[in-house]
């Protein structure tokens, strides 16, 4: 993927996250719900995108103004590269967690807070 350019972060259609409670993530509160999942990878920092625009095919269907949240994420280099997109969810306690995306030798990632509920 290019730097610098809209990624679906998957393939053929956007990639969809879903949320059964409210939650904080990396500061910004998000309702609950289902969103698209975008990203712009950079050489030294990522956006990651959270779109309310479900069905959207690859980034033809983008809106920039139907974002809920853009927030940052540093990639991280792994010590041996992955060769399928793999998202993991892990949890860190009863309503947090750590959300990451790896592929080839990057990883990246974001923290899940739950808020008054589990996630």
């Amino acid at each position: 993927m290019p730097f610098d350019h809209l990624w679906v972060t998957g393939a053929h259609k956007a990639t969809r996250i879903s949320f059964s409670k409210d939650v904080n993530i990396n500061g910004k509160i998000i309702k609950k719900g289902e969103y698209a999942f975008f990203t712009i990878p950079g050489k030294k920092r990522w956006i990651l995108i959270f779109n309310t625009k479900v069905e959207q095919h690859l980034t033809d269907d983008y809106n920039q103004s139907e974002d809920v949240v853009r927030i940052e994420a540093i990639p991280e280099i792994l010590p041996v590269p992955v060769q399928r997109l793999t998202y993991k969810v892990k949890e860190t306690s009863k309503s947090d967690g750590i959300v990451s995306m790896e592929w080839d030798s990057l990883k990246i990632s974001f923290s899940v807070t739950g808020i008054g509920a589990k996630i």
